[in-house]
Formats: C-alpha cells, sequence, structure tokens
C-alpha cells in the first residue's frame, strides 16, 4: 500500500444505531502543505481523493504515480477538462500539471477517465444566471491566465471563449477584456494573481465569483459520484486541495449508506 505519510485517522464504527449498514471508515492523512490525500472506504467501496496544488512539483507528480500504480483504482475522476486530452509523452503531460500527468499515466493503465467538472459551457451557464457578460468574460480569460501567467496567450484564450459562448455583438478583444478589468477590478492585467480567484479569500470581486462557482462544480462531483459507485468501487478523484474542506464530509456521507 502506499505510504502517505503524516496523518490523521478517524474511524466511524456505526451511525444512529443502525448496525445493518456497512460500517464506515475515513482516513483523513496529509503529506505535506503542497498536497493532501483522503481515503474513503467501507466493506464496499473505496474512494481515493487527491487534493492537488495547481503548481509544478515533481514530488507531486510522483506521489500520483505511486498512488495510481498501488492503488490501481477502476476509475480516475479529474478536474480541469483534461478527460478528453490525448498527450504524446509523459513529459508533455506534466507540462500541462498534475491533472495532465493524471489523465496520461490512468490511459496508459487502460484506466477509464472522467471529467469530475461540469463543462466550461454550463459554468458560464450557471454564472449568467447572477452575472453579466463582460465581468463572465472577463472572470474567464483572467482565471485561465492566472494560471499560465503567459500573456501571449491571451488571444488564444479569448478565441477559445468566444468558440464556446458565440454572444451576438459581444466585443470579444483585448481592448475590452482591459477595460473591463479596470471597471469591475480597479486593477490593471499586470496585478491579478491566483489569490483574485480563491474562494477562501475576500481581496476582489472575484473571489465570490469563484465561491459560487465551486459550490456548483463541488454539487455536480457529488451528484457525478452517485451514479458512479453503482458500477466502480475502486474510485480515484484528483482535485483542487480546497475543495476537500466541503467534499470530503459530502463524500463521507454519501459512501456510508452504499450496500
Amino acid at each position: 500500500m502506499f505510504h502517505l505519510g503524516i496523518s490523521i485517522v478517524i474511524l466511524i464504527i456505526g451511525w444512529n444505531g443502525q448496525q445493518d449498514k456497512p460500517k464506515l471508515i475515513f482516513f483523513l492523512k496529509m503529506k505535506n502543505k503542497n498536497y493532501s490525500i483522503n481515503i474513503f472506504s467501507n466493506n464496499i467501496i473505496k474512494i481515493v481523493f487527491f487534493g492537488s496544488r495547481h503548481r509544478e512539483d515533481l514530488e507531486q507528480i510522483n506521489k500520483i504515480r505511486e498512488i495510481i500504480s498501488d492503488f490501481n483504482p477502476e476509475i480516475v475522476l479529474i478536474e480541469g477538462g483534461f478527460e478528453n486530452a490525448d498527450f504524446s509523452s509523459e513529459e508533455e503531460a506534466i507540462q500541462n500539471g498534475e491533472s495532465g500527468f493524471t489523465c496520461f499515466l490512468a490511459k496508459s493503465k487502460n484506466i477509464v477517465v472522467k471529467g469530475n467538472d461540469p463543462s466550461n459551457s454550463d459554468q458560464i451557464n450557471f454564472l449568467m444566471k447572477s452575472y453579466d457578460k463582460n465581468l463572465i468574460f472577463a472572470y474567464f480569460i483572467l482565471r485561465k491566465l492566472s494560471q499560465t501567467q503567459d500573456k501571449k496567450l491571451i488571444k488564444k484564450y479569448i478565441d477559445n471563449f468566444k468558440h464556446l459562448t458565440n454572444w451576438k455583438n459581444f466585443d470579444y478583444t483585448p481592448k475590452n477584456l482591459i477595460i473591463n478589468i479596470k471597471t469591475i477590478l480597479g486593477k490593471d492585467i499586470t496585478e491579478i494573481t491566483k489569490d483574485y480567484f480563491n474562494p477562501y479569500l475576500d481581496i476582489s470581486y472575484f473571489n465570490e465569483v469563484t465561491k459560487e462557482l465551486s459550490e456548483f462544480r463541488d454539487n455536480y462531483m457529488i451528484n457525478l459520484l452517485k451514479n458512479l459507485i453503482n458500477s466502480y468501487k475502486k474510485i480515484f478523484i484528483i482535485k483542487g486541495k480546497s475543495h476537500l474542506l466541503k467534499q470530503g464530509q459530502d463524500i463521507a456521507n454519501l459512501i456510508k449508506w452504499v450496500s
């Protein structure tokens, strides 16, 4: 079995006096500040949730490799839309972060790979219920830019967003993007960092948008799991570690009723 390092272990041997249900064993094990690993298990199903930190980190990559190789999941649920990626080499996959690598590794082992996020179109439609198009435009382009810090890719990000939305008479230009950033955030594009998209911070309007979107994404994954646990009993999930704050308890509550 893979080694997880520093650990906190919680054992739940029953609930509500009902002994006819599988007993849930919930292990919370945290390796270090860069990632966390949670194992949810009863006598029927086991779910390993790898809470990643979105950064270049060879230690994190190697830990993912170790866990998947030892655990040998039946299905991998992956974040960030990488489920359809087709990398030509491991090196190329690693360049696309921990989700890219996880996708490549799982497919090389003939493990089923499925996205754990709603599509970008679904996320945009969700935000359209509360926010205007200019804000959503700026939010999606800046969120992607904050992850890569490569301003040469702004045009590519805008083109991808236009393809997703195709809003009639909307101004899909870098100039409009810069105007919106200044209007909404009062900042220059060079001042925007990943912290603006952290749902647990309160330094910009985008933190609140991210909080709402994160809850939408979390609920999507739990509903996905409700369906998948009927067919798969060994599940590996990779998602940003902040999602574990909410989803850990949701997963525990979900699988304790599996029979």
